[in-house]
């Protein structure tokens, strides 16, 4: 038996081959012995290791880059930061403005009591006189109240 193959169309990686004859006969059942033989039509071989010299010219030129690099890097940042972030000076804080006029409270008290108008008129007085607040002060209209409740 000849088996020829064409090994133009396959790569060039492919070139160890191994072939194993297998003879099937019924007095070994199979199990006869087998012929294999190796053939090697590589160029070179993969077991010889390429020599690993590095040019010196690619030595100082990654030196070289590199250093370069991380140089603008940290200008580029450096740049970048004070460009985000003016300097700014605090201004002083300004004291909170009084109200343009005086704050009005309206009072509304009962007349349960007689000391109740009292109280009432002297907690006026002093809202007006410690405060600065202006004061109505109204009788409250139970009458009124229930009719606007309902």
């Amino acid at each position: 038996l000849n088996v020829t193959l064409n090994l133009d169309t396959w790569p060039k990686s492919c070139c160890q081959f191994e072939a194993e004859v297998t003879p099937s006969f019924p007095k070994c059942a199979n199990d006869c012995i087998r012929h294999i033989k190796s053939q090697d039509f590589c160029l070179y071989h993969p077991t010889d290791e390429p020599s690993h010299r590095v040019s010196l010219t690619l030595i100082l030129v990654v030196l070289g880059i590199v250093p370069l690099c991380l140089v603008i890097a940290i200008v580029s940042c450096v740049c970048c930061r004070s460009k985000a972030k003016p300097h700014v000076t605090p201004s002083p804080e300004k004291p909170p403005q009084p109200p343009k006029s005086p704050p009005k409270v309206l009072v509304i008290y009962s007349k349960d009591h007689h000391l109740y108008r009292d109280i009432v008129l002297k907690m006026c007085a002093f809202l007006q006189a410690k405060c600065g607040t202006r004061v109505l002060v109204d009788l409250l209209d139970t009458t009124s109240v229930s009719m606007v409740g309902r």
